[in-house]
């Protein structure tokens, strides 16, 4: 983020390394990526987290697929899998919700064929009756956060303290996530 402008956001970029590492561990060895169009500040945090990752491994880092869920095709998917990719990384609900869709038609079994992770929250029954390995954003706690340091600005503006944090991310890799031997 910039220099100077206050903020409080998530490490997105750890977060996301972190579940790579995990993916990794669990077998996984080619990937595909799946973002939005639009690219902002956390969206490019989790694909540098990601791409740094498999670096980390010296593993081969996809080309990113970055489009709108109005123009995510069958055939990306099917060239994914054809290309061997295990694990399939998505950056947005919306986008999920396409690939989900897409997968149970070409009849890949989540996670047995094809190990799915998002790296936002997924409500419960926002994308299908399933849950979804996720990236876990610390809302609450950036809300709090921001609060108490717009406060301290403008109650102290040349206070000394943190003007830009990072709150860290947790995640789950439960229920769509499958080893890779």
């Amino acid at each position: 983020m910039a220099d100077g402008i206050a903020y409080i956001g998530g490490d997105y970029r750890t977060a996301t390394g972190r579940i790579v590492d995990e993916l990794v561990g669990g077998g996984h060895r080619s990937f595909a990526y799946l973002g939005e169009t639009s690219r902002h500040e956390p969206q490019v945090d989790r694909w540098e987290g990601f791409a740094t990752a498999l670096g980390r491994f010296g593993l081969p880092v996809p080309e990113p697929h970055f489009t709108d869920p109005e123009g995510l095709t069958a055939q990306w998917l099917d060239a994914a899998v054809a290309s061997g990719a295990t694990a399939l990384v998505v950056e947005s609900v919306s986008l999920l919700r396409v690939l989900a869709a897409m997968a149970s038609i070409r009849g890949l079994e989540i996670p047995r064929d094809l190990s799915v992770v998002v790296l936002v929250d997924v409500p419960p029954g926002e994308v299908g009756a399933r849950q979804w390995a996720s990236l876990r954003v610390p809302r609450h706690e950036m809300g709090r956060r921001a609060v108490h340091l717009l406060t301290s600005l403008l109650t102290d503006p040349a206070g000394e303290y943190e003007r830009q944090v990072l709150l860290p991310c947790s995640y789950s890799l439960e229920a769509t996530v499958g080893p890779r031997a």
